[in-house]
């Protein structure tokens, strides 16, 4: 039994002497493909790091469109659209002051 196993390794020994050389070559292509290469592990790595945020990013403004038409919602009457300008903006009539109270924290 332990005679058949080191025939073994040796017959195994020698097929890879005999494809050493392309042994080699292949085993420097997958360094080459997975390391340098333009679609490299490295890259794939950051390429769906940057995928993910720009997922959450698109989260994030799809709640701000959905946030801003309730509120372009709230304001289509003429009334609500000059409430929102005076709250907003400070806007006014030409016959009234507006005095703006900002309290210190």
């Amino acid at each position: 039994m332990v005679e058949k196993n080191q025939t073994r390794k040796r017959k195994l020994f020698r097929k890879i002497k005999k494809y050493k050389v392309y042994l080699i070559i292949l085993g420097g292509f997958f360094v080459w493909i997975s390391l340098f290469d333009s679609t490299s592990l490295w890259r794939i790595y950051d390429y769906k790091k940057r995928i993910k945020n720009l997922k959450e990013e698109k989260l994030f403004y799809l709640q701000k469109i959905a946030e801003d038409s309730i509120k372009l919602a709230n304001i289509r009457s003429k009334r609500n659209i000059e409430r929102y300008a005076r709250e907003r903006y400070f806007m006014k009539s030409d016959d009234e002051d507006v005095f703006v109270i900002v309290s210190k924290k």
